[in-house]
């Protein structure tokens, strides 16, 4: 396991959840860009080869919590956390490379499960966003050891709809 991958991972995934509560999607991009900047930074302190492409990847954390914001459904929550689970089990999601790397997909799943995980789970969020944090650093970490591990989308589709799953069938189910 490359201990440098796992610590870049987590920094992204924590990057990423600091910066959606921000009511104003610009202030969220602009952090989004600057700890996306650290984790790179962080990841030539360690030599570590873990980012595809560190623009792309603030890129899409920031597009997918523009995203969520926009669709901003409970039902397409759910369907987005199914699809990402269902695509990556049969092979055909990203989310990570071979060897663990974090690319840009993961990035945008994070951000937006985790922008509806701040408007759709209510209470239960304290719970749900450690998961995701978790989930990214976590897939990594197997991905890096067994050179085949699950992708990143799987991880955080999982730890979304673990924590948070019921929640939003409640929410279709109310309205």
């Amino acid at each position: 396991m490359d201990a440098g991958a796992v610590a870049v991972a987590l920094t992204v995934a924590v990057a990423v959840v600091v910066c959606v509560p921000l009511g104003d999607v610009r202030w969220s991009l602009v952090l989004v860009l600057a700890a996306a900047g650290l984790g790179f930074a962080a990841a030539r302190a360690t030599d570590a080869d873990v980012v595809a492409d560190g623009l792309a990847v603030a890129l899409a954390a920031g597009g997918g919590i523009v995203f969520a914001r926009v669709f901003d459904e409970a039902g397409l929550a759910l369907g987005v956390a199914l699809l990402g689970l269902g695509l990556g089990l049969a092979g055909l999601g990203a989310g990570a490379t071979a060897g663990g790397q974090v690319d840009p997909i993961g990035a945008a799943y994070l951000a937006a499960f985790a922008t509806w995980t701040r408007n759709h789970v209510g209470r239960r969020r304290d719970a749900v966003i450690p998961l995701l944090v978790i989930a990214m650093p976590v897939a990594v970490a197997v991905g890096t050891a067994t050179d085949t591990g699950p992708p990143v989308v799987v991880a955080l589709s999982v730890a979304f709809l673990a924590g948070g799953g019921d929640r939003l069938v409640a929410a279709l189910r109310s309205g």
